[in-house]
């Protein structure tokens, strides 16, 4: 059975898009889970991530912004990862087929 690379693709995308617009958001309203935010940093850059420095006096609609970008480029990302695990899979299930086929043969 072959996989639907765009129907993975996208299952992976929206998933850890959505995985990422969480967790962001939660440190954005609450503060917990900075260490998340340095590992998303060390992929992403600084310019996309929720400013480390959680302070009350920062408003939540000024680090909004920079919560919906990293999740567009953790849906990007998501759907890169998912489109090549759903080539790769088809891939060993063709060569393994073929090495089925090869033994049925033989005997």
């Amino acid at each position: 059975m072959k996989l639907d690379i765009k129907a993975t693709a996208l299952t992976a995308a929206v998933m850890i898009a959505a995985v990422t617009f969480l967790i962001t958001l939660w440190y954005s309203l609450t503060g917990y889970g900075a260490e998340l935010i340095v590992l998303f940093e060390s992929f992403y850059g600084k310019m996309t991530i929720v400013d480390l420095e959680y302070a009350k006096s920062v408003g939540f609609l000024q680090n909004f912004w920079k919560v919906i970008v990293l999740s567009i480029f953790s849906f990007v990302d998501g759907f890169i990862l998912g489109s090549l695990s759903a080539i790769l899979y088809n891939l060993f299930i063709q060569k393994q087929k073929s090495d089925k086929e090869a033994k049925k043969e033989g005997k």
